[in-house]
């Protein structure tokens, strides 16, 4: 039980310390992105899997952005597929609520450029599978 304890400490620390600069109760997308283990091209190339979670107090806003993340990501022609179901959360004490969504994408990551499209985001190194061993714990661990 005191593992247990210490461990959530330690991650409730660590969030902390990557998410600095923005509130959680601001319009934002928490982001990160690796090589998919699951899809590949023609050519045995890994797609890209991103991991989004996007922020607002407005369900509308949050499908918009949405959209506009799948629409990034399937420009000139890229292939992109969604990975698992959306999970939404809410920001503890407000009417924020969170979206995630993983997809994965052939998509070079200089091409992205989202403060040039309207979109607030932080990338998060560590909002990957292997280091966070559940992604829905750390998402609740930092907004809710």
């Amino acid at each position: 039980m005191g593992k247990d304890l210490d461990k959530l400490k330690k991650l409730k620390e660590e969030v902390k310390k990557i998410t600095k600069g923005i509130p959680k109760k601001s319009k934002h997308v928490l982001w990160h992105c690796e090589p998919s283990q699951d899809n590949f091209d023609g050519r045995n190339n890994p797609f890209t899997r991103f991991y989004f979670a996007i922020v607002d107090n407005r369900s509308a806003y949050r499908e918009a952005t949405r959209s506009k993340l799948r629409d990034i990501l399937s420009e000139q022609n890229s292939g992109v597929a969604q990975i698992g179901t959306d999970v939404e959360l809410k920001v503890k004490d407000s009417e924020w609520g969170l979206l995630f969504v993983v997809y994965d994408a052939l998509r070079n990551l200089q091409d992205l450029k989202f403060s040039e499209r309207g979109i607030t985001a932080k990338r998060d190194y560590n909002f990957r599978e292997k280091d966070v061993i559940e992604i829905k714990d750390y998402l609740r661990t930092r907004y809710a």
